[in-house]
């Protein structure tokens, strides 16, 4: 019976070596996996920075391009109203310069006939 005993001794020592065994490749399979799914997260993770960085990137140069544009249309509507300021001027100067060469016709006209109305009264 002692053997009997030895023997079954030995064959519960052996299952739990290979019980053992057998946890322990569970633990290292799923630390394995775990390291697998890790890896391909921090791989998503730096994509998804990456992509994030270029978008601020191009936020940014978009924000440029605008500030760009609306500074240059600004200074358009300002060109563009100052021109419109010098045209006003130049053609109140226009009619102001033709109502002086009326004005100047009508004084000579006047002039004349006071001339020819001197000259018919000396005669």
């Amino acid at each position: 019976e002692a053997v009997k005993t030895r023997k079954e001794a030995d064959r519960l020592a052996k299952a739990n070596e290979s019980v053992g065994q057998s946890g322990r490749e569970d633990i290292a399979a799923v630390r394995e996996k775990r390291k697998a799914i890790r890896d391909e997260l921090l791989v998503e993770y730096e994509k998804k920075k990456k992509a994030k960085e270029e978008a601020e990137e191009k936020a940014a140069e978009l924000k440029k391009r605008y500030e760009t544009s609306d500074q240059v249309f600004s200074e358009a509507i300002r060109v563009a109203r100052s021109d419109q300021k010098k045209v006003d001027i130049q053609r109140r100067q226009d009619r102001n310069a033709l109502v002086a060469v009326n004005t100047a016709r009508m004084a000579h006209r006047k002039a004349e006939h006071l001339l020819e109305q001197a000259r018919y009264a000396q005669t």
